[in-house]
């Protein structure tokens, strides 16, 4: 009995939600995990995470390629995971292997994250990052590329990872190139909200702020901060800071991606919270000495929330 088109597209509705909620579940359970450690601890463990993820798919491809594991990536399987092969059995199936190391790598690289209650952060924003993307995005390619020229060797782990990262996400934009431009555009947002408590209103900007906004915003008056409701002067503000520093990408059409990654970095939600909390403060008691930036920005990285 065949199916109708309304039936179909309604089931793919339903199912497109559910991958939503999911979606939304997923990012509010790791914006709270990732005020549970500082920057400084989490983005350590952020970058091995995205190098071990970048491993595991390196191993994959050579598996997809190869038929199974080879014995010169046993043994680099060894040396590196230690007793994976001992207690996993061998398989020749590139999916399952890959889950089986993934397993092992938590347990034994990231348990310190799990105890302490963010390692579910740790992959949410991990697999998120424009690395971890650039990574995808040249496995996938490789393992193409493997399966139409087959070769008797294969690149090792490091050599494959730095050709990662330099593989391109967008035309001309290598996956370096990326993540240095989301991580600009977050410090900037971050300078954004030091300035937020002053934005909307009749509020007096302090000379050593004025001083800072004119050393790297010298287009922008600290009046313009001012005499408007503050959502109008956030806007304002990041709107000059994408003109100003942001024109290049945008042109290139790729501004979206990078605002989105800002949205979804671990670092910004700290600062988002960290942001909120000063805001709640000067609100109620608005007489103590403005922080510098970096000194508001170093407390913005070591800010945690106790459970």
């Amino acid at each position: 009995m065949l199916v109708s088109n309304k039936v179909l597209q309604k089931k793919m509705r339903r199912t497109t939600l559910i991958e939503a909620n999911a979606q939304r579940v997923a990012a509010n359970v790791a914006s709270k995990q990732v005020m549970r450690a500082s920057w400084k601890r989490f983005c350590e463990a952020h970058e091995e995470y995205i190098r071990w993820e970048a491993f595991v798919l390196w191993v994959t491809a050579i598996v997809e390629a190869q038929g199974g594991p080879s014995t010169s990536l046993l043994r680099v399987l060894r040396r590196r995971c230690a007793d994976f092969i001992e207690q996993a059995t061998p398989t020749r199936e590139p999916e399952l292997l890959a889950l089986r190391l993934h397993e092992w790598i938590q347990d034994r690289s990231f348990s310190y994250a799990k105890q302490e209650g963010w390692l579910d952060a740790l992959h949410f924003y991990g697999v998120r990052s424009p690395t971890c993307e650039g990574a995808w995005a040249y496995s996938e390619y490789c393992e193409q590329e493997w399966k139409d020229k087959p070769r008797s060797t294969y690149p090792r782990f490091e050599t494959w990872w730095r050709s990662a990262q330099k593989y391109n996400l967008f035309p001309k934009v290598t996956a370096a190139r990326a993540v240095h431009v989301v991580d600009t555009y977050i410090d900037w947002l971050a300078f954004a909200h030091w300035l937020r408590p002053l934005m909307g209103g009749n509020v007096r900007s302090p000379t050593e702020v004025a001083r800072e906004l004119r050393r790297r915003c010298p287009e922008f008056a600290p009046a313009q901060l001012t005499g408007r409701p503050r959502q109008e002067s956030w806007q304002s503000f990041v709107k000059h800071i994408e003109d100003r520093f942001f024109s290049k990408v945008n042109q290139q059409r790729w501004l979206d991606y990078v605002r989105e990654k800002a949205d979804n970095h671990p670092r910004h939600i700290r600062t988002i919270a960290y942001s909120d909390r000063c805001l709640r403060e000067r609100s109620c008691d608005p007489t103590p000495p403005y922080p510098p930036f970096l000194q508001w920005r170093q407390a913005a990285d070591e800010f945690i929330e106790k459970l």
